[in-house]
């Protein structure tokens, strides 16, 4: 992205400093804008979070950020972190789903799938006539569950597009809108009838354009990162804003330590947070942004000698089916991601349970951590190092949720000076929200709209 200064610097606020905002922060505050970011917590970087507990070093938030864009490549050159960044190991493509205690790789060789047995043979047949579905225009509002349970059948939505979808969302694939939370997927439908088709045909388009698809963090963590952006930045922490006033010249942004007057805002806060800001400037907008649920998770963060296991399998980890779920969701193998953080006895991991819980209890968690041992056949009791519970963690992308976004759009067009950035706005992931940050400071630096700026993208937690 070019660094060059915008024809005069103007005055702009930043509400958030998760990676959407910092992103957006930094790029416009490089081109010579004054920029300030506002931040109600005592510390910056939102879902990312690094853990440092001697001799181990943790992610508690978004642990396998993906190079999607090429916006994520230029943010490591602009900031100075390119030397720093750790890539996952090889032996990490291997991913499993636990069925009925046992834990199958899920292959994306088409044969090695095929004769897994993580399906029956019926629902096995239904994946080769899918083949022949022809393109169709799905209708709108349709679950991504309704869709993929028309071409695939029951079978495969319970124990292969559930996990999945709880790695990503944290929910369920029958509360997600198609077109606007997976548009590769609604796109495909379109072209090719067959989603297999329809994914195979865009998995070749993108390795002819070079689509980096690698997992990665940086040797010091993801606080890395933050720790870069945030460097030369006016940054006010445990700073809340109450409120947003409309002015002649601009607006007025009220907080807990006073008011100033900044020509553009940019909320980069949860879509709650932003409804409460601009409920008495738009109302309407304030309450479709309201509709947006977030699911909580609880990242656990524990270690064990290899010893202790039996046959623990080696890949990226495993995700369980809603079916066969207690309180553990997935599990990341930490030593097997990255193995120079870990010596070669300790076997590492990062444990994902879900729903809301209270301050202090640990009884779902203690669960999680009993389910993982039986999972996993550990001999022994493993340890916990730390935990982090996200209350608003991750946005439903529901039904209606394409609507919300037109009603975003309106008011951008209509109200000069007022931006709406997220992970509920354009993809969840820390690639998503890492593009979406670039591109909107690009367009505030050029006033020139990036006509791409409203495509939606997957990621999500695990």
């Amino acid at each position: 992205m070019s660094a060059s200064p915008s024809p005069s610097p103007k005055q702009i606020a930043v509400v958030g400093a998760g990676i959407s905002g910092l992103t957006a922060a930094f790029y416009l505050n490089r081109s010579g804008n004054n920029v300030t970011v506002y931040e109600k917590n005592d510390r910056a970087g939102g879902c990312l979070k690094s853990l440092r507990k001697e001799p181990y070093l943790f992610e508690q938030g978004a642990l396998t950020a993906v190079v999607n864009h090429r916006e994520v490549r230029d943010l490591f050159l602009a900031c100075g972190i390119n030397k720093e960044v750790l890539y996952a190991d090889n032996q990490a493509k291997k991913r499993f789903i636990l069925r009925k205690g046992v834990l199958h790789e899920v292959s994306p060789h088409p044969l090695k799938f095929l004769f897994s047995g993580l399906l029956s043979f019926s629902a096995k047949r239904k994946i080769l006539k899918e083949l022949f579905i022809k393109p169709y225009v799905p209708q709108r509002g349709e679950t991504l569950g309704n869709v993929v349970n028309r071409h695939f059948g029951e079978e495969v939505v319970d124990y292969l597009l559930n996990p999945v979808i709880t790695g990503i969302y944290a929910s369920n694939p029958y509360d997600l809108e198609l077109e606007t939370a997976f548009p590769a997927l609604y796109k495909a439908i379109k072209t090719k009838g067959s989603i297999i088709k329809g994914m195979a045909a865009q998995a070749k388009e993108h390795r002819t354009q070079g689509l980096d698809r690698r997992i990665f963090n940086f040797k010091k963590g993801q606080q890395q990162l933050v720790d870069k952006l945030t460097q030369g930045l006016n940054l006010k922490l445990n700073t809340a804003v109450i409120k947003l006033e409309k002015i002649d010249h601009g607006w007025e942004i009220h907080t807990n330590e006073g008011k100033e007057v900044v020509d553009e805002i940019i909320l980069a806060t949860p879509a709650f947070v932003s409804a409460a800001l601009i409920r008495d400037i738009d109302s309407k907008l304030s309450q479709e942004l309201n509709k947006i649920i977030y699911n909580s998770v609880t990242t656990v963060q524990v270690v064990a000698d290899k010893t202790m296991f039996n046959n623990l399998p080696v890949g990226f980890g495993f995700l369980i089916p809603e079916k066969e779920r207690g309180e553990l969701l997935g599990c990341i193998f930490n030593h097997v991601l990255f193995p120079s953080r870990f010596d070669e006895k300790t076997a590492a991991f990062n444990l994902f349970v879900g729903g809301k819980t209270t301050l202090g209890d640990t009884a779902k968690m203690d669960k999680a951590i009993a389910e993982f041992e039986r999972i996993t056949a550990c001999k022994e009791k493993i340890t916990r190092v730390g935990s982090h519970y996200w209350e608003n963690g991750i946005p439903l992308i529901g039904v209606g949720h394409k609507k919300i976004m037109e009603e975003i759009d309106r008011v951008e067009n209509s109200l000069e000076g007022l931006y709406f950035l997220g992970n509920y706005r354009n993809g969840v992931s820390v690639g998503d929200c890492i593009k979406n940050g670039t591109r909107l400071a690009q367009k505030l630096i050029n006033q020139d709209d990036t006509s791409n700026y409203s495509t939606t993208q997957q990621g999500g937690i695990i």
